[in-house]
């Protein structure tokens, strides 16, 4: 082969790499057009003295326009450097609003209230808009630096945390992000957090939002979910993520996630092309060491008391199970569409079991229709039911529509049979609907 042919060979071959490393690299961000007069103020200067007219902390509408404000200055092009002037000036802003908005939105029972659900997703949008922001900086800069590629994942993993919180389903798009940005600070060599620095690394973030999105936390109660976070945040850094696994040497605890196909993980051993060079492995076995370790310190029937932080065996044992996807259905469903009458709560369903035959309690609702089920639970589904009713661990009555009662007008029933039950999982979605997994007592 001629000198000539081999440049060109190899010039091929360096692009088509190039063209395959920047289809990973590319990060989502949106589009950006130039300022005008009429503009957000693209300079700090412009920026500090706007923020300073604003109280996000004590009115909403404060609060919105930051938002506002943070969104337009995205959709603006601007220098490098100077745009991470302009962020710093929002950093210490978006970090109150978003410990006051996450205490009036977290660990509540679902639907939320209508304020509450404008806190949550006033809370989700600016954490949406911050990882933008960063997003940009690393899409706009010649060498990306590490701390902006950290506080992308770290905006990143706030967004997951929300997610779970509001008991959604794993963002699909959430998890894409990560993927490209771990991928990112992979090639560039910015996984790693600088030497003697307290703070966590993308790293640490990266396997944490993996960590979240392989556990099945909408078993857990409201008021345990904050412990569970903590857990899996403090021992993230025990997974390791390596780029190759020996053929064959696949052990039950490994994950593979796919880079390039912005996939969540899934066992290994389910994983079918797993020889491309954009999977990546890791083991949990570390971390279920962590939970059991947790689990023994633990005395045998300690209840938590209301009001302290301490995490319950329970609560370690569904997360175990969940990891390791251990719990299997016994026993076959029986799909239905069929309207049941609800009743939640201890006192409620006292009441209602004992005096209510006619006319429906305060917090029941006609319209939860069965999905499936089998002797020993059953699947609900609700599109709309009042604000804070519903909450994994609460007690369930389940009769048949009021309607469908019949009553002997001689001898009027002073009881009601219905089928007894515990919230055992909940589902949620943006438009308040709620699904949820009935375990009969």
């Amino acid at each position: 082969m001629h000198t000539a042919q081999r440049l060109v060979l190899h010039l091929t071959t360096e692009g088509l790499n190039c063209a395959m490393l920047t289809l990973i690299m590319q990060l989502s961000v949106p589009h950006r057009t130039v300022a005008d007069t009429g503009s957000f103020p693209v300079n700090p200067e412009g920026v500090t003295r706007w923020l300073g007219k604003l109280q996000p902390l004590e009115s909403e509408n404060d609060a919105r326009e930051v938002y506002r404000g943070l969104k337009h200055s995205n959709r603006l092009h601007n220098d490098v450097d100077q745009r991470r002037s302009v962020l710093s000036c929002f950093i210490p802003i978006l970090r109150d609003l978003y410990e006051h908005l996450s205490e009036m939105s977290n660990a509540q029972p679902l639907p939320l209230t209508r304020e509450f659900a404008r806190h949550a997703r006033l809370r989700n949008s600016l954490l949406r808009e911050e990882a933008f922001s960063f997003k940009i900086l690393l899409s706009d800069s010649e060498k990306p630096l590490a701390d902006d590629a950290r506080r992308a994942m770290l905006a990143l993993s706030r967004q997951a945390e929300s997610a779970v919180h509001a008991y959604h389903t794993f963002p699909d798009a959430l998890i894409a992000d990560a993927h490209q940005l771990y991928a990112l600070a992979e090639e560039h060599k910015l996984l790693s957090a600088e030497h003697g620095s307290d703070l966590l690394s993308l790293n640490d973030h990266y396997r944490y939002i993996l960590m979240l999105s392989i556990s099945n936390l909408n078993q857990q109660r409201a008021a345990q979910l904050r412990l569970v976070l903590e857990l899996l945040q403090d021992n993230a850094d025990k997974i390791q993520i390596e780029n190759t696994r020996a053929p064959g040497v696949i052990d039950v605890d490994d994950f593979a996630l796919d880079l390039k196909k912005g996939s969540r993980p899934e066992p290994a051993r389910s994983v079918i092309n797993a020889e491309s060079e954009h999977v990546r492995w890791f083991n949990i076995a570390p971390l279920l060491q962590q939970i059991d370790i947790a689990y023994s310190k633990i005395k045998s029937g300690t209840m938590s008391v209301p009001g302290s932080d301490m995490l319950e065996r329970q609560s370690l044992a569904r997360l175990k199970a969940s990891l390791t996807r251990s719990r299997q259905r016994r026993y076959a469903r029986l799909v239905t569409h069929q309207q049941l009458h609800a009743v939640l709560g201890h006192k409620e369903i006292c009441a209602h079991l004992v005096y209510q035959t006619e006319h429906e309690s305060q917090n029941s609702n006609a319209e939860w229709v069965v999905v499936n089920q089998t002797q020993y639970g059953m699947c609900i589904v609700v599109s709309d039911c009042r604000a804070g009713m519903v909450q994994v661990g609460e007690l369930i009555s389940i009769t048949e529509p009021p309607a469908h009662v019949t009553t002997d007008a001689k001898q009027p029933k002073t009881k009601v049979d219905a089928l007894i039950g515990v919230i055992r999982w909940i589902r949620a979605n943006d438009t308040n609907q709620l699904t949820a997994g009935i375990e009969f007592l």
